[in-house]
């Protein structure tokens, strides 16, 4: 899991990890950062980016992961900038599910 910037370097140092089976990224910073770095991989799984997030614009979140991994989920939070303040539990509600999901 990595959020912010943590996701951009979890993705260009994990992407193609065979230790790593899945990755989770949270407010990927995809207005900031050179996302055409990252390697195409199916192990991104789930992204997570708020509505009024600066750093995560949801148009470009939707077409740079669409191209990096079609099949990861892709959530966005209501209302929610790149802080997340008051929108946390969804954040946790929505990994909890995924982890769930993932260990069926």
């Amino acid at each position: 899991v990595g959020y912010s910037f943590g996701a951009w370097v979890n993705l260009l140092g994990f992407a193609r990890s065979s230790a790593v089976r899945r990755l989770i990224v949270i407010s990927p910073p995809v207005a900031f950062f050179d996302f055409g770095l990252i390697p195409r991989s199916p192990k991104i799984e789930l992204v997570i980016a708020g509505t009024r997030d600066e750093f995560a614009p949801q148009d470009q979140v939707r077409a740079i992961f669409r191209s990096l991994s079609p099949d990861a989920r892709l959530h966005f939070v209501a209302n929610a900038d790149h802080f997340y303040g008051g929108a946390t539990v969804e954040i946790e509600r929505v990994l909890d599910h995924y982890l769930c999901e993932a260990q069926a």
